[in-house]
């Protein structure tokens, strides 16, 4: 195929240098100067590229145009010379960027490029696309992507050279042509982010297609997931929509899913509306994907089990999301997923326990679980009560997030979790967080955070000695949480948050903060805790802090003087403390750079 030709010429460019990947983005990539500067030396006025202050000053034989746009787009009669062009691609360097087109400035410029290939408006204020498009009978890439536009016209489905059509979030689009169809050419198809409820009729036609984002089923064509067996070239991701619209689940077995080698990531949805689990059950069986998938995603899907093939015919799978499958009673052994990096499980609210078979079943015998997954976020369970680690850990686990879990009580043990990096409690009925090993110490651990947990009382004891990677630790709302055991905080702490807990900000002065010779930013924040009338009392900053915010101290009257001795200090920031009236006779730090005070309205 021509796609994986010009990747081969690419993968050879960038081996010799001649394009180098950012550093920042993984998919940008960049070119020296030099080579740059030689790539338009040869190829002359051929290409031409336009910059901010440039002026078109073009010829005849240009053929390949680009500019940067920042400016509204008008004056299009400045190309009345370039009715040869092959290629017109406005750029922009910002991610979201609105230019005006005025409806005359289009009809204009598609009068005048007859001979273009490459045609890219995306991200103009463009609501309607001419019917003069049809004029464009060489064009071969069309990007209309993050406009306004609403539909296409019927004249551009006789665009028969048309190989690449791009529409992805395009907010407003919310149907396609009859007859795209007709397009028997197109290889590339992208409407993700848009309104579409429905697909044309004869998708079918479209051989030739290697990327298909959506494929969306009404409740009146169901029956048109068959056209999927037609699309045995597909790349990338396909996300299949509206699946419980379908009336025979034979029809998805037609699909021929079992047979897309290709496909790296596929998303299989179902409505909310979904009543059938039988029938749900069913379709899942038979959209089994190849087992060359990389990613999976299963939406709102309405049976009480997952079919096996999730786990024993998915042994490529990196990454598996299980989203709103309200009627799943208990998951099945994902931890014998062998490549399996990320792992959402999120609103299966069926399920009250996470046991054993989590891990493995009889037919299993992958030791140890879980054993390349990296990141596990469990969200949005309102009914999960139980977590057993009996059956297995996670031995490489380095991201762990708990989220709106209210009645998931006990203890969370961290020995489990030997190689966490980041740990995230946000909603959990955890009462405490503990290690059962005094001899484990969790060396990668860098940040933790934790938010509503009503019930939790307690961290790990000797936290210093067991986290002693610790940078970052945030603890909000949770009114039980007491103390941080004897020892105190760990030595590499750069920053602290702590807000709304109210018996541990009384003890305030067990922190042994002025140990913390590392510590630059701390938040401190009062809310729903006893009355303070001094902050902060003598010896309870460290001066290695350049950062400090406070915050609702409603009977504080004075800043303590404590404050001059933060020799380090360059942002202050004093929220919601209405008797506060003076700062500290001593004045602040010649440090400071910032200094912001908010509700504060007795303060002269």
């Amino acid at each position: 195929m021509a796609e994986e030709v010009g990747e081969e010429y690419f993968d050879d460019l960038v081996s010799r240098s001649f394009f180098q990947q950012s550093s920042s983005v993984q998919s940008f990539f960049t070119m020296h100067d030099l080579i740059n500067d030689l790539a338009k030396f040869v190829s002359g006025k051929f290409c031409v590229r336009l910059e901010d202050s440039d002026s078109l000053n073009t010829a005849i034989k240009t053929r390949h145009l680009s500019f940067m746009k920042k400016t509204d787009c008008h004056a299009y009669e400045k190309f009345d010379d370039l009715k040869y062009l092959h290629t017109f691609l406005p750029l922009s360097l910002l991610p979201i960027w609105a230019g005006k087109f005025r409806m005359l400035d289009l009809h204009h410029l598609l009068h005048t490029l007859q001979y273009v290939r490459v045609l890219n408006l995306s991200r103009y204020d463009i609501r309607e696309l001419p019917d003069s498009i049809s004029n464009l009978i060489h064009l071969r890439y069309l990007d209309m992507s993050y406009t306004l536009i609403q539909k296409l016209p019927d004249s551009v489905c006789i665009l028969y050279n048309l190989q690449t059509l791009l529409l992805s979030w395009c907010l407003a689009l919310s149907e396609l042509p009859t007859d795209l169809g007709k397009l028997i050419n197109l290889r590339h198809l992208d409407i993700r982010g848009t309104k579409l409820e429905k697909m044309p009729p004869k998708m079918g036609e479209l051989k030739d297609l290697q990327t298909l984002s959506d494929f969306v089923l009404d409740k009146d064509h169901g029956d048109d997931i068959t056209e999927l067996k037609e699309f045995q070239h597909l790349h990338g991701t396909l996300r299949i929509a509206g699946l419980q619209n379908i009336v025979h689940a034979e029809d998805a077995l037609k699909s021929n899913m079992r047979e897309k080698e290709h496909l790296n990531e596929l998303i299989l949805q179902w409505g909310c509306n979904s009543n059938d689990s039988e029938k749900d059950r069913q379709v899942l069986n038979n959209l089994q994907p190849h087992t060359n998938l990389k990613e999976l995603t299963i939406c709102s899907y309405g049976s009480t089990s997952f079919s096996r093939w999730l786990v024993h015919c998915s042994s490529n799978l990196v990454c598996l999301r299980l989203k709103r499958c309200e009627n799943i009673l208990l998951l099945p052994p994902l931890g014998q997923l062998p490549l399996l990096k990320e792992l959402e499980i999120d609103g299966l609210n069926g399920v009250v326990s996470i046991d054993n078979e989590f891990y493995a079943d009889d037919t299993c015998a992958i030791k140890p679980s879980f054993q390349c997954l990296q990141m596990l976020k469990i969200k949005n369970m309102l009914e999960w009560e139980k977590w057993s680690y009996e059956g297995g850990g996670f031995p490489n686990l380095r991201e762990l997030r708990l989220l709106k879990c209210p009645k998931l009580t006990g203890i969370l043990t961290l020995d489990y979790f030997p190689r966490l990096n980041m740990l995230k409690l946000c909603g959990a009925g955890l009462e405490s967080v503990t290690n059962i090993s005094q001899e484990l110490i969790l060396t990668d651990l860098t940040e933790i955070y934790i938010d509503e947990c009503k019930k939790l009382r307690s961290l790990p004891e000797q936290m210093q000695a067991l986290l002693p990677s610790l940078q970052s630790m945030s603890i909000e709302n949770c009114p039980e949480m007491h103390s941080f055991f004897e020892g105190g905080l760990p030595s590499k702490l750069k920053s602290v948050s702590i807000r709304s807990c109210k018996k541990l900000i009384a003890n305030r002065v067990q922190w042994s903060l002025p140990r913390l010779t590392s510590l630059r930013h701390l938040t401190v924040s009062f809310e729903e805790c006893e009355a303070v009338d001094s902050f902060p009392e003598e010896g309870l900053l460290p001066f290695s802090l350049t950062s400090l915010w406070i915050s609702s101290l409603l009977n504080l009257r004075t800043i303590e003087g404590e404050l001059t001795h933060l020799t380090s200090l360059q942002e202050l920031t004093i929220q919601m403390c209405p008797e506060l009236q003076c700062l500290p006779d001593e004045g602040l730090q010649t440090s400071l750079s910032h200094l912001q005070i908010s509700e504060c309205p007795l303060l002269k």
